[in-house]
């Protein structure tokens, strides 16, 4: 054989099995995904787990796999576990992330911070997910009810106002806003 038909040979079979790989990391990716929503937590992070074990996912991919593992980890009472891949999920650089994907990653990952008592470090991520994407209303109500603990009252009602002008049809905004007016 000659060396270049060797080559060519060499980079098909490259190819192929990067290819095979990514197939069977996407197919466990979508096998997390349907147990996830069928609320089979521990079913969904076996198959996320296998996802991110082929390899091959690209890197929008791979911080969506380890974002939906830490959902899973999360509704399972497994703090750590969750925050860990959150952090992974925010630490995969991607190009194709968009502001508001990595803003819902850090409101995600604050939720988690809370049930985990680390109020500091999620009130600093909702006010990222604020900077990185504020048409997003989560975040506002998130941080308004940690500066309402603080006593920060009027930061707390200035986030309340935002969330409800984003979403004026949830009824926990009002609610907490007249709390706060009450006091």
């Amino acid at each position: 054989m000659r060396p270049m038909r060797v080559t060519f040979i060499a980079l098909l079979v490259v190819l192929l099995t990067a290819s095979l790989a990514l197939a069977n990391a996407m197919d466990q990716a979508r096998a997390g995904a349907a147990a996830h929503q069928a609320k089979q937590y521990q079913k969904a992070i076996g198959h996320f787990t296998k996802s991110l074990q082929a390899g091959g996912l690209s890197s929008f991919n791979t911080s969506v796999v380890y974002e939906m593992r830490a959902d899973c980890y999360e509704k399972l009472g497994k703090y750590q576990l969750a925050l860990d891949d959150y952090n992974r999920a925010l630490n995969t650089q991607s190009p194709d992330m968009k502001p508001r994907n990595r803003s819902l990653q850090h409101n995600a990952r604050g939720l988690c911070l809370l049930k985990m008592g680390k109020q500091d470090q999620a009130l600093a991520d909702f006010s990222k997910a604020i900077e990185l994407f504020p048409q997003y209303h989560h975040p506002y109500l998130h941080r308004a009810r940690i500066y309402k603990k603080m006593g920060q009252k009027e930061l707390a009602i200035a986030d309340i106002k935002q969330f409800i002008k984003l979403k004026p049809q949830d009824r926990r905004g009002p609610e907490l806003l007249r709390q706060l007016q009450a006091k």
